[in-house]
C-alpha cells in the first residue's frame, strides 16, 4: 500500500478544509501518494454564504474548482477522484466510494484524512449534494427576494443573524421575522445586545425562545402549540448535520461529530485525522482552522508519517479550540465582534468582511 517514500494518504471532502489539508499533506518531508476525494467539481466558500442572497454577483468568486486549486496547493501531488464516499472501514484501511460512473469503487490507504464539513438546512449556504443546487438555491432565493412580502429566518447566530439583516437593509418592501431559536439572537451575550439592536435598527422583529420549525416549499412556519404562520418565504439558517453518516457510529459523539484525541480519531490514532467543522467541539470558524487545526494536523502528520511504518505511541497534541474572533456583518455597513474581550467597531467588521471574500480564492490555498 505505502511507497518507499511514505505512507499514502487520502483526504475525504470538496471543501475549505480538505484542500488545506492537501497543502499540508504535499509539504510533508515524507509522504507517498495523496489521493482527494470530492463528491463536487467546486469547492465554494460558504463563510460569505449570506452575503450572496443580497449580492449574488458573488457567486462566481466565491467557487473554486477543486482540481485546479488541487494542482496549486500540492504542486500537482495530489490526484482527484469525483466521488461519494459510501463507507470508511477504519480498522481495514478502505473506503468505499460511488464514483461518476455510478460503480463502487475500493480505494486503500495508510493514513486518511476526512475533511467533509456540514451538511445545512438551506443548500445555498452549503454544498449538500452539488454546486449547482447551491448556486440554485443562492439564484432562486434571491430572486424572490425581490418581490417577497414577509420573510422568516430561523435560525440564531452569525449566519442567521447576518441573514435577517442582510435582507432587511437590502428588501426594504419585506418585513422580516428572525426566530433565533435560542434565549437570544447569539450566544455571546454582549454581542447579541449590540446584534438585537442593529437588528431593531432594520425593523427586524425577533422572536426569541421558541422553537419553531419552517418549511421553505411551503412557507409554512409551525409554532411548538402546532398554530403556524404563513411567510412568502423561509429560510433555515442552521446547520443540519455532521457530514459523517459514511463513518461507523463508535467515533462519534451524540451529535455525529468525530470524536478525536488532538485531531486524530479515537481508536485510530494512527491513521485516521479529522479536519474542519467535524471535529468534536470545534466552533466551525475558518480562523479556528487556521489558528488551532491547521498547525496541529501538520504536526500530527509529520510525526505519523515520519515513524511510518511504525507509528504507535506518538504523542498527541492538544486541541484547543480558537474562539478569539467573532465578526458578523450585519447590513451593508456595520456589524458586531469582538477580538478577545476587545469589542471591534462596527464599521470595521464590514471592512474586515468584505476583505476576506475577497480573497476567497487565495484563502482555499
Amino acid at each position: 500500500m505505502s511507497t518507499a517514500s511514505g505512507p499514502n494518504v487520502v483526504i475525504i471532502g470538496g471543501s475549505y478544509a480538505a484542500l488545506h489539508a492537501a497543502t499540508i499533506v504535499a509539504g510533508l518531508p515524507k509522504v507517498g501518494t495523496i489521493t482527494l476525494i470530492s463528491q463536487s467539481p467546486s469547492a465554494f466558500f460558504n463563510i460569505g454564504a449570506p452575503k450572496l442572497l443580497t449580492q449574488p454577483n458573488y457567486f462566481p468568486a466565491f467557487l473554486v474548482p477543486v482540481a485546479d486549486q488541487l494542482v496549486t496547493n500540492t504542486s500537482n501531488k495530489a490526484t482527484l477522484v469525483l466521488g461519494l464516499v459510501n463507507n470508511i472501514d477504519l480498522s481495514a484501511k478502505k473506503i468505499l466510494v460511488i464514483n461518476q460512473a455510478n460503480t463502487m469503487v475500493t480505494y486503500s490507504y495508510d493514513i486518511v484524512i476526512v475533511a467533509t464539513g456540514f451538511l445545512t438546512a438551506f443548500a445555498g449556504f452549503g454544498v449538500n449534494n452539488d454546486i449547482a443546487a447551491t448556486q440554485n438555491a443562492i439564484s432562486n432565493t434571491g430572486q424572490a427576494l425581490k418581490t417577497a412580502k414577509t420573510v422568516a429566518v430561523i435560525g440564531g447566530d452569525d449566519y442567521g443573524v447576518q441573514t435577517a439583516g442582510g435582507i432587511a437593509e437590502t428588501f426594504l418592501q419585506a418585513k422580516v421575522t428572525f426566530f433565533s431559536l435560542m434565549t437570544a439572537p447569539m450566544i455571546d451575550k454582549g454581542l447579541s445586545a449590540k446584534a438585537t439592536k442593529k437588528l431593531n435598527a432594520l425593523k427586524v422583529d425577533i422572536i426569541n425562545n421558541v422553537k419553531a420549525s419552517g418549511d421553505p416549499s411551503t412557507g409554512i412556519v409551525t409554532y411548538p402549540d402546532g398554530t403556524t404562520a404563513q411567510f412568502d418565504i423561509v429560510i433555515n439558517c442552521f446547520l443540519n448535520t455532521p457530514n459523517t453518516s459514511f463513518l461507523p457510529a463508535s467515533v462519534l459523539d451524540k451529535s455525529n461529530s468525530v470524536v478525536t484525541r488532538g485531531l486524530q480519531i479515537k481508536g485510530f490514532e494512527d491513521s485516521a485525522f479529522a479536519f474542519g467543522d467535524i471535529v468534536s467541539g470545534s466552533p466551525k470558524t475558518l480562523l479556528d482552522l487556521r489558528m488551532a487545526q491547521s498547525p496541529i494536523l501538520q504536526q500530527s502528520l509529520k510525526t505519523v508519517a515520519a515513524s511510518f511504518p511504525k507509528s504507535s505511541g506518538n504523542t498527541i497534541p492538544t486541541y484547543k479550540p480558537y474562539k478569539s474572533l467573532t465578526i458578523v456583518p450585519i447590513g451593508a455597513k456595520g456589524g458586531v465582534g469582538k477580538w478577545g474581550i476587545f469589542p471591534i467597531p462596527s464599521f470595521a467588521i464590514s471592512l474586515i468582511y468584505n476583505y476576506m471574500a475577497g480573497l476567497a480564492q487565495v484563502l482555499f490555498q
